[in-house]
């Protein structure tokens, strides 16, 4: 799966000015390292990319089947 966004931006609503509004803490920046781990866990991988035309692209790749030891893992 890759995604990417180079949309136009939103109209200005209530909502998004209340939410421009809101004091910023900067997150805790564990997002991605969980979303890694979910794809390594899944014999996959998460990459980051710069897009030509500016922003991220973001591609998860995982396997069509899973992994021949997988019933080692003790999944349920």
């Amino acid at each position: 799966m890759r995604t990417s966004d180079r949309a136009a931006p939103a109209p200005a609503t209530a909502a998004t000015r209340r939410a421009a509004a809101r004091p910023r803490t900067g997150g805790s920046g564990l997002g991605l390292a969980i979303a890694h781990e979910n794809a390594a866990l899944h014999d996959g991988s998460l990459t980051a990319a710069n897009h030509p035309a500016g922003g991220a692209v973001f591609t998860l790749t995982l396997p069509l089947a899973p992994p021949q030891d997988a019933s080692s893992r003790g999944t349920t």
